[in-house]
């Protein structure tokens, strides 16, 4: 099995990126201890490397940002209660004005490693050590809420260099865990730009109003 490589693909000209004002080429670093939790972090952060996040559609973005703010189904079973607080999924209009979309490019960077796909599966098999009673990885593992063994596989990719040591790879494509969504976590090193002026979250955006629906939240 020493011939096999994973599968990697080229990022789009253009991808997106839903962050804070002045945040939009920022890369993220994980603190050390932090990592340690199976549920701390994000899903392909690097002890020691920076990380940046994008998807190829506006959508994807706003899906990954928003996931984490669904009221849970209790919630939003509870009726107002007649005061002033905001129902349950209710995003204050403070969440759009502190962040901007960001419409970015990736002049000159590496292939990413595609690990949706079998051969990028079958490569990590044999170099990670894999969690008790995993014997093969598949969409599943990649995709699942394990952030230990996410991180590792990009702490993985991450680390994979010439014999000039210069790295192989500039990052991982994936799948949201919320849909059909292509997404991007760029290793820092990668050159990222900005490709256009970045743009206000405007409430009626089309892609805002069809995630704030589907996760049941009301934008103001």
């Amino acid at each position: 099995m020493s011939d096999i490589h994973p599968r990697t693909v080229e990022a789009p000209d253009r991808i997106w990126r839903v962050a804070r004002l002045g945040k939009g080429t920022e890369f993220s670093f994980i603190d050390p201890a932090e990592a340690l939790s199976p549920h701390a972090g994000n899903r392909f952060d690097v002890v020691g490397g920076g990380v940046l996040y994008a998807a190829t559609d506006i959508e994807g973005c706003y899906r990954e940002v928003l996931a984490r703010l669904r009221p849970s189904p209790a919630m939003v079973e509870l009726a107002e209660d007649g005061g002033e607080h905001m129902r349950p999924g209710s995003i204050a209009a403070d969440w759009r004005q502190t962040r901007r979309r960001f419409e970015l490019a990736t002049p000159a960077a590496l292939p990413f490693v595609d690990v949706e796909h079998q051969d990028t599966w079958n490569v990590l098999d044999r170099d990670l050590v894999l969690p008790a009673g995993v014997e093969h990885l598949d969409v599943g593992h990649v995709r699942g809420a394990d952030r230990l063994l996410t991180r590792a596989i990009a702490s993985w990719a991450y680390a994979q260099a010439d014999d000039d040591g210069d790295p192989l790879y500039s990052g991982l494509r994936y799948m949201s865990r919320t849909g059909d969504f292509e997404c991007w976590a760029i290793f820092d090193g990668t050159p990222v730009v900005d490709a256009a002026p970045a743009g206000e979250i405007a409430l009626d955006d089309p892609a805002l109003a069809r995630v704030a629906s589907a996760f049941r939240l009301t934008m103001n």
